[in-house]
């Protein structure tokens, strides 16, 4: 086995690292190496955890409901203010939970474990980390690889993320229209994805889910059926089966 082994940073900002062992032992990723996996701080099993059972709660209720996107958006926003409140009054210093204290977590991780040279990996908010690594401890770090870099310098919220979102539905359908069998099928999947929402707008789907042994009578809407597009399109595997969705879901 090689001397100098692979840490991963997972993303988020909030997944718990230690749950990708398993993943990367699975698909045996790193045969000739060792893989450190850690919690970062305020996730997983670390303690304190800044885990939010009350924005669980609000999430589980959005899809119970079909109000305006905006009235969505302000239950969750107190959903946040509620655990942030309630952080603060265990005393929790939120002020030490953010990307360049992680990197100084993972540089004592290093010392700790004796590890004189290693390979730093991150995905999506984890490159974050491993571009905070390189700026603040670069030393006895071998390689770096990131994986679906998300810059320091780009701020979080919902305007990136509508930026994205226009970005990758117009490269889906810029895909689509260039591929001679997904074009025929659906020669204008701009206008499907358009009637399709109008269509759960105007009349939701109705369906029960079992979340975690908590039933749940699910009203999937237009706006709805959008974001779950959005998070499909993280997954290789989906994206080629999206037309077809798109085309049943708009002829209902």
């Amino acid at each position: 086995k090689r001397p100098d082994p692979s840490v991963y940073f997972s993303g988020g900002p909030g997944y718990a690292g230690i749950e990708a062992a398993k993943g990367f032992a699975d698909r045996g990723l790193a045969p000739d190496r060792d893989v450190i996996t850690f919690d970062q701080r305020g996730t997983g099993r670390s303690r304190p955890s800044l885990d939010c059972p009350e924005v669980d709660d609000a999430t589980f209720h959005l899809f119970e409901t079909t109000d305006p996107p905006d009235q969505e958006a302000a239950r969750m926003s107190d959903a946040f203010s509620t655990c942030r409140l309630r952080l603060a009054n265990a005393r929790v210093d939120l002020s030490m939970y953010d990307t360049p204290t992680v990197a100084d977590d993972v540089a004592d991780l290093r010392t700790a474990l004796g590890i004189d040279e290693w390979n730093l990996y991150g995905a999506s908010y984890g490159t974050t980390v491993a571009l905070e690594m390189l700026r603040r401890h670069p030393e006895g770090v071998r390689s770096v690889v990131l994986d679906s870099v998300y810059p320091p310098d780009v701020p979080p919220g919902g305007t990136s993320a509508l930026a994205a979102a226009d970005r990758v539905f117009d490269t889906l359908f810029a895909g689509c229209a260039a591929d001679r069998s997904c074009h025929r099928a659906h020669p204008d999947l701009r206008r499907e994805l358009r009637a399709a929402v109008d269509r759960l707008n105007a009349h939701p789907y109705a369906l029960a889910l079992d979340v975690g042994g908590r039933t749940l009578q699910g009203h999937f809407t237009g706006t709805d059926l959008v974001g779950g597009l959005f998070n499909a399109l993280y997954d290789t595997s989906l994206i080629p089966l999206l037309p077809y969705f798109i085309g049943q879901v708009a002829r209902g």
